[in-house]
């Protein structure tokens, strides 16, 4: 169970640093496409692109089930959170479902509840963590008035088991 953790986890950095790419990497790069960049990892590891089409992402987080959620940095087709479900365990995923009309950094899971900053303020979403399938009606903003002041105005959380944000 821990290495399936560990490789989840290891995936959703590569995915991320995958998604994250700007143009100033393309310089360093030279010719080479960004998916096809070089990528040192330790002797038995792979790496796979899942996906290329979100956008930049900011932060992702994974559920128990491997959902992987991925917190954009603009809006794609009026949605800020991204949900990457795998059925069929090939490594792809084959249901990608948006939600959240806010941009921001953001995210993460504790307890049950899918927490997302925007750049005022955070939200949770009830999160069943065995199908990773999120209740969008049970979306509560718990902290307001966060200042934007448009430049460094994303909001990175964290949990602690306290019970604080």
């Amino acid at each position: 169970m821990y290495k399936l953790k560990f490789l989840t986890v290891l995936f959703c950095c590569i995915l991320m640093i995958t998604l994250t790419a700007s143009s100033n990497d393309s310089a360093k790069i030279s010719n080479t496409r960004k998916a096809d960049a070089p990528l040192v990892l330790p002797s038995g590891f792979n790496s796979q692109v899942v996906t290329t089409d979100l956008g930049r992402a900011r932060h992702i987080v994974i559920a128990a089930n491997g959902d992987v959620f991925v917190k954009l940095e603009k809006l794609k087709d009026g949605k800020g959170i991204y949900r990457l479900h795998d059925s069929n365990g090939d490594g792809k995923p084959d249901q990608i479902t948006g939600f959240g009309n806010y941009i921001g950094t953001g995210i993460a899971i504790k307890n049950g509840y899918l927490y997302a900053a925007s750049n005022t303020g955070v939200f949770r979403y009830k999160l069943d963590e065995t199908t990773g399938i999120v209740d969008e009606t049970s979306v509560q903003k718990i902290i307001t008035g966060l200042w934007d002041k448009k430049q460094h105005s994303s909001k990175s959380i964290a949990l602690d088991n306290e019970g604080n944000i």
